[in-house]
């Protein structure tokens, strides 16, 4: 049987020590990068989605916003025509335009700021109660600003959120050239 003391040690016993551990470290070292890198891009995966859904939220609603407000110009061209067939018609339309827009209007709890849920949840319902009252000069002003102070809510809420600086009250308001 062979003995070998302390300092008897095989000529290859330290290189390859040596060389083992060095793998060991570069391995765990990989690994641990590896899995860091990983979770990185997974976050960074999530963050860019969850923006995604966000901006075609503010996109989905300023659309209904838009139609909201065809809709109801629509209504008031044909009682300014004094047209009861194509003001029921254009009634019709927009209240099956409403569920969509009271969609897009809870919707807002999942990507909007807190000042624009509550603005635009003033504005639903109010614009309802105005809507169920009929149609008049006064009902028609109040549409209008309360579609403006949605449309001025959603616009500062996603240039926040997209870095652009921030509308003046002159850039929201309508130009000379705007017709009614």
């Amino acid at each position: 049987m062979l003995h070998l003391s302390a300092s008897q040690t095989p000529w290859w016993a330290v290189p390859l020590t040596s060389g083992i551990l060095t793998f060991l470290t570069a391995a765990f070292g990989a690994w641990w990068g590896g899995k860091l890198s990983v979770q990185r891009e997974i976050e960074k995966f999530s963050k860019q989605r969850a923006f995604d859904h966000r901006l075609d939220w503010y996109i989905r609603a300023v659309r209904t916003l838009g139609e909201v407000q065809f809709r109801h110009v629509e209504f008031l061209r044909a009682l300014a025509k004094k047209d009861d067939q194509g003001s029921r018609i254009v009634r019709e339309k927009i209240v099956d335009l409403m569920p969509r827009f009271d969609g897009d209007i809870r919707e807002a709890l999942l990507f909007a700021s807190p000042s624009t849920v509550r603005t635009l949840n003033m504005m639903y319902q109010r614009m309802t109660n105005i809507m169920e009252s009929g149609g008049s000069e006064t009902a028609d002003a109040q549409i209008r600003n309360e579609l403006a102070k949605a449309y001025e809510a959603l616009s500062q809420d996603v240039r926040g959120h997209l870095s652009l600086e921030d509308l003046t009250s002159e850039d929201l308001a309508p130009s000379a050239n705007t017709k009614r």
